[in-house]
């Protein structure tokens, strides 16, 4: 199957004056760097959204001296990219959760960025699964950074089609990345790195199966020269891609002789650290420590990784590290073994402290069941005694996790009771803060509308609180997971309804989008809403 040539962008080398196409009779006028440069460029690339804190790292790279062959390995396929014999344009590198794969990844971008051949980086993360929308636009504005005929071929087909920054994620690869580098082929290496694959959004399809598609389908068609380097677990990923000609497979094996001694280097590198931190002494660790650490770690770095954070935030790293270690189970997950860490400090806490439990059950509630993260200074406008919580838990977030042990119980959060709470809490702020004199709100009446209808709508209420912004998002997400409401939390929507309901789609539509509120009139009508069945 043939590359696309699209005649939007006539030849690649006319760089300025005026290039015209005749497509089905129509005329299409385009321009070269110098009729659409600077500020025009600018502003269409501009469009294009880019996810937050997707791109690579520096303080997250492997320590020095560890997976050198491993990245030696990678460096051998970016090399080989511009070989017209080879037919692979994906490494995927994979191994089970916790193996250090992302350091990896960042190690390689910054390696590729060093090289001059870092085209694109792109992290994707459990916590920020909307990610995914934004792959191709993220990596359209990094190719156009680094070239800049390909910036004006973008720039072009932005400006032919505006809807691209928002459109499905074929049509953006399609016309953003796929034809734009096959009317103008870049010279050299182009390298792109996406680490945790597998994290593309595996609760929110369809965008992860159109992402598997395009690399399966349409990847083969892009220039030899461009190459990606693809992390991810043992999965579907894997399933999907590995036995298809244009992709190549790179695997960690956590039992590889080399990988124990990465974890061994590994190990030796964070105690040291916390010695230092601590002020241990120089005796500390001694070379038994050091070997339990490496031989309960099992070959997995998030494991050492996360018992270095924790230890950073005790006063007694000695025997909080003493603590994990006697209550360590061999042969578990990653993930079950992170949960048995968290379970052995847990355990250190004084849970007949009514106080201290009420504040951990608030707290930790809403940062589990959050549609999406809360800095701390809107968790704490939601009144939930953060700074004495903060203080005293640190990172200690636990999921719910099965535990056979009843003295374990006291630190699983109900999601039920948490949503229900979550939702009174965002129906509350709105009752307070949707006011008739907030600038710009009350389009949707008749004579706010017409004095719009010139200018149109405004760009609403731009110093609305973080958690204000998340009340009008994620409400009805929490509140249709409630079975049985309480009486305030009847009482507080009913109030919404009657008093802010049209207020509430003006901001979302002004800030967001519009929500479809069937769901919440049919939640309403298995309610004890009378008034509104």
């Amino acid at each position: 199957m043939s590359a696309p040539v699209d005649a939007r962008y006539g030849t690649y080398n006319s760089v300025s004056g005026n290039q015209t196409n005749h497509i089905a009779g129509d005329q299409h006028n385009y321009y070269g760097v110098d009729a659409l440069a600077g500020s025009v460029i600018d502003t269409k690339l501009a469009t294009l959204p880019v996810a937050d804190s997707s791109s690579w790292d520096p303080s997250k790279l492997c320590l020095a001296g560890t997976r050198a062959e491993l990245v030696g390995k990678i460096w051998e396929f970016i090399s080989a990219a511009t070989s017209r014999s080879r037919s692979a344009r994906i490494l995927l590198v994979t191994g089970p959760a916790g193996v250090g794969k992302t350091a990896v990844a960042h190690s390689i971008a910054q390696r590729c960025r060093a090289e001059g051949v870092l085209a694109s980086s792109f992290f994707f993360s459990a916590t920020h699964r909307d990610r995914a929308r934004a792959l191709f636009t993220t990596m359209a504005r990094d190719f156009a950074s680094r070239d800049r005929e390909l910036k004006r071929l973008i720039g072009i087909a932005i400006d032919h089609d505006a809807s691209l920054p928002t459109a499905p994620l074929s049509r953006q690869f399609e016309d953003l990345i796929l034809t734009p580098l096959c009317n103008y082929h870049p010279k050299g290496i182009f390298v792109v790195v996406i680490d945790a694959f597998d994290e593309s959004g595996d609760d929110q399809p369809p965008e992860p199966d159109r992402i598997l598609d395009i690399f399966r389908d349409r990847l083969p068609l892009l220039p030899s020269s461009i190459c990606f380097i693809v992390t991810t677990r043992v999965g579907r990923e894997i399933d999907f891609l590995s036995e298809e000609e244009h992709v190549s497979t790179q695997t960690i094996d956590i039992n590889d002789s080399i990988n124990i001694a990465d974890i061994e280097a590994f190990v030796r590198h964070v105690l040291k650290d916390i010695a230092r931190r601590k002020r241990l002494g120089k005796g500390w660790p001694d070379e038994r420590l050091v070997q339990d650490v490496t031989g309960r770690s099992e070959g997995l770095f998030l494991w050492v990784a996360t018992i270095h954070r924790l230890l950073c935030t005790v006063a007694d790293p000695e025997a909080t590290l003493s603590n994990i270690l006697s209550g360590q189970k061999l042969g578990l997950s990653a993930q079950r073994k992170i949960d048995g860490m968290f379970i052995a400090v847990l355990a250190t806490f004084d849970h007949d402290d009514e106080e201290f439990l009420a504040a951990y059950e608030l707290l930790m509630g809403t940062i589990l069941l959050a549609l999406s993260p809360l800095t701390p200074l809107a968790l704490q406008a939601w009144d939930l005694c953060l700074q004495r919580l903060a203080k005293r838990t640190s990172m200690f977030i636990l999921g719910s996790a099965p535990s056979p042990n009843p003295h374990h119980e006291w630190f699983y959060i109900s999601a039920k009771v948490h949503h229900a709470r979550m939702a009174l809490s965002c129906l509350n702020l709105m009752n307070e803060q949707i006011r008739s004199d907030i600038s710009g709100l009350g389009y949707a009446t008749k004579q706010v509308a017409d004095e719009w209808s010139q200018h149109g709508v405004s760009d609403i209420l731009e110093s609305l609180s973080e958690e204000f912004l998340y009340s009008c998002k994620y409400w009805t997400c929490h509140i249709l997971q409630v079975d049985e409401p309480d009486n305030d939390l009847l009482e507080a929507l009913e109030n919404f309804i009657s008093q802010h309901f049209i207020g509430w789609m003006e901001i979302l539509c002004s800030k967001d989008r519009y929500q479809d509120a069937t769901e919440i009139f049919e939640w309403i009508g298995v309610s004890e809403m009378e008034h509104y069945r």
